[in-house]
């Protein structure tokens, strides 16, 4: 093997050292499974962030909520200290004034974690942009039992409701660009100086070769 080939394969091996596989949902095709309780879901194929989003809209006086897909379920525990993140926009600009808006819980059987992404009632603004929310996968966050309930993940809902209201259908929320993303995708600083060096190698390499 080439020596320049030789670090090249090497410097490939570094920087997906300690990368994890992160969960994506950005419903650029379809709803990727993920189902939605006391409201309608549709898919709508433009005008998200990118792409395409869902749409939930609230048919009666419960909290609506969506429900991650069983393929996104099981041993979370890589994601421990990571983040996790959504998009949101406010469909028909109604001035929200709900806390439950963004509420997202984490169960693993009888045991669950949740903490609400978007504490404010004026959650998501009526401005008719999308809004990012995200919060780190942290016990300090999330509670002592985090680490427990992601060993094994059994359901993960997201709370859509944003208004209060005696009249449906009603409120209608986006959501985007649904994500957990583990913290050892982020490269430790000596694996950079690794592939710093590997590419001073190369370089140096290259020219002796023309020399």
């Amino acid at each position: 093997m080439k020596a320049p080939y030789a670090l090249l394969v090497l410097l490939s091996g570094l920087a997906a050292q300690g990368a994890q596989a992160n969960i994506l949902y950005s419903f650029d095709a379809d709803t990727q499974g993920w189902t939605l309780t006391d409201g309608d879901l549709t898919y709508v194929s433009s005008g998200g962030n990118s792409g395409g989003y869902l749409n939930t809209t609230d048919t009666n006086s419960n909290d609506m909520a969506l429900h991650a897909p069983v393929s996104a379920l099981g041993n979370w525990s890589a994601y421990l200290n990571g983040t996790l993140s959504f998009d949101a926009l406010n469909s028909n600009n109604r001035l929200s004034d709900y806390n439950g808006f963004g509420t997202v819980t984490i169960s693993s059987g009888a045991q669950s974690v949740s903490f609400d992404l978007s504490p404010s009632a004026s959650n998501p603004p009526n401005n008719g942009l999308w809004t990012s929310y995200s919060a780190v996968l942290s016990q300090a966050v999330w509670g002592s039992n985090l680490a427990s309930v992601l060993s094994n993940v059994t359901s993960l809902t997201l709370s859509t409701e944003n208004f209060v209201s005696s009249s449906f259908p009603d409120e209608q929320v986006g959501i985007d660009n649904i994500s957990v993303t583990s913290v050892s995708n982020v490269p430790e600083p000596e694996t950079y100086a690794m592939l710093l060096a590997g590419l001073g190698l190369i370089g140096f390499s290259a020219r002796r070769k023309k020399s």
